[in-house]
């Protein structure tokens, strides 16, 4: 039984601009950053091109077996990178000839969720992740896992409507929080100060098209959700791979909260004199 508009929020990473990572408060890119793999050091990187990427999308379907606003997803998969792009650019729009990571890496995601927030009257679908469910594991290929990440916000995308064709492409913007690391240095900035948890984001920007020979939507009874209808999505992804540190003109909350004491001192002040 096949389903339209199932293109579903199975577009699990990043965005298909590479040039376009959606801004994030506090937040801003970092130009010219460092990894340090086993290999070797990685340096002036503008982004990661990432490929090679899969993903299987586990999708809750209502009686009719459409998908709805607020229908719920889970989603598997992975990315490789074996290439970046040099800084040449502020910002994401780096380009020109690739350099070759000194070891392959692999992105892989497992348990990552979210819902259906929007469907236009052209069956444009839109869809976030939740933020901190699930997880994402670095590793070089073959060796052990460096590093691992979250979900944070914003994490979400799009996808295009569809009729049964597997011609459709959607974007996916992650979000990925750097929760742990092998050993303190792995990423740096152009300094080659450590860059520690707390400390670095990295936008996961892809395209994500239907896999050949996948079906597009047969549905099966599962305990996803009260209707009992479920649909297995199964997706091509590749893209980009941002870093992004906290920006150095954002108030801390204490700073912040003096600042208004401030504020109201001077008010209080204005009003005795008057």
């Amino acid at each position: 039984m096949e389903f339209r508009k199932i293109a579903l929020a199975a577009v699990l990473t990043g965005s298909a601009a590479l040039a376009s990572v959606p801004a994030q408060a506090g937040w801003e890119i970092l130009d010219a950053w460092q990894m340090n793999l086993s290999g070797g050091n990685n340096n002036n990187i503008g982004h990661l091109v990432v490929g090679g990427g899969f993903s299987t999308v586990t999708q809750e379907l209502d009686a009719a077996g459409e998908v709805f606003v607020g229908a719920k997803f889970t989603n598997l998969g992975g990315l490789f990178s074996i290439t970046y792009s040099s800084e040449n650019v502020p910002g994401s729009g780096d380009f020109g000839p690739l350099s070759v990571l000194t070891n392959q890496i692999q992105y892989s995601f497992s348990g990552l969720a979210g819902t259906v927030t929007g469907i236009s009257s052209t069956g444009e679908i839109s869809f976030s992740y939740t933020p901190g469910v699930g997880s994402i594991t670095l590793q070089e290929l073959g060796g052990p896992t460096i590093a691992t990440l979250s979900i944070a916000d914003p994490s979400g995308g799009k996808i295009g409507s569809f009729i049964g064709t597997t011609d459709v492409s959607g974007t996916s913007n992650i979000t990925a929080e750097l929760s742990t690391e092998t050993y303190a240095n792995l990423f740096q900035d152009i300094s080659g100060k450590n860059l520690l948890p707390g400390e670095i984001r990295f936008a996961l920007d892809t395209t994500n098209k239907y896999r050949p020979g996948s079906p597009l939507a047969v549905a099966y009874g599962c305990d996803f959700s009260a209707a009992g209808l479920c649909a297995d999505i199964s997706l091509t992804q590749e893209g980009s791979v941002n870093a992004l540190v906290r920006t150095s003109n954002v108030p801390e909350p204490a700073t912040l909260a003096l600042l208004a004491l401030g504020i109201l001192g001077m008010g209080a002040v204005t009003r005795r004199r008057s």
